[in-house]
């Protein structure tokens, strides 16, 4: 029986501002992620953009510091 071949892993883009918040589909606003990488953003963050990522893990941080 012949093997399965994995799949090439695909690059998607992804917008560092989205598209709905009046992000452009230009170089300087996308960034090159796996499909696996991207969809794990976008189940963990949503549609938060880099700098909204940022806050929220600032912010779990910062929960996390109190509860030591």
């Amino acid at each position: 029986m012949p093997q399965k071949r994995n799949k090439k892993p695909k690059l998607t883009k992804h917008h560092i501002v989205n598209k709905c918040n009046g992000g452009q589909t230009t170089p300087e606003n996308i960034l090159l992620l796996f499909e696996e990488k991207h969809r794990a953003w976008h189940s963990i963050f949503g549609n938060a953009d880099l700098n909204e990522a940022i806050a929220i893990l600032q912010r779990v941080k910062q929960i996390k510091n109190h509860q030591q």
